[in-house]
């Protein structure tokens, strides 16, 4: 990918430098702070049937989190379609809050209401 959309091993800094690590002894106490995400998209999905499966994102190596919340009726969360729609994904309860960390597809189906609202908020790594 380009500098400016890194993949997952360059947001986790997980690969294997060239040169050798430098040890590096720590003597007084050190403030840490995750970065903030510097891109993101907040929107809400009205399902339009109790019996619609939606993808509401697909995966994205750039993503950092995503904020969930139902209202009106619990909405069944998964990574794949078939598995969202038989209701073999995880069941977020109305007024409840869930982030997710992951990159892969996200997929929801209200429980039983026609009503369903999910809000969703993504934070990205990257533009």
């Amino acid at each position: 990918m380009s500098e400016h959309e890194p993949t997952v091993d360059e947001v986790e800094q997980s690969e294997i430098p060239s040169v050798p690590a430098v040890p590096v002894s720590v003597e007084t106490p050190v403030n840490a702070r995750a970065l903030p995400a510097p891109s993101g998209v907040h929107f809400s999905l009205t399902f339009a049937d109790a019996t619609t499966v939606v993808q509401v994102l697909g995966r994205d190596e750039r993503r950092k989190r995503i904020l969930l919340m139902a209202a009106n009726d619990a909405i069944f969360i998964g990574t794949d379609q078939q598995s969202t729609a038989n209701e073999m994904a995880f069941r977020l309860a109305s007024g409840q809050l869930m982030e997710i960390t992951h990159i892969e597809e996200l997929w929801a189906k209200p429980d039983a209401s026609a009503t369903a609202i999910l809000s969703v908020a993504v934070e990205l790594w990257t533009d």
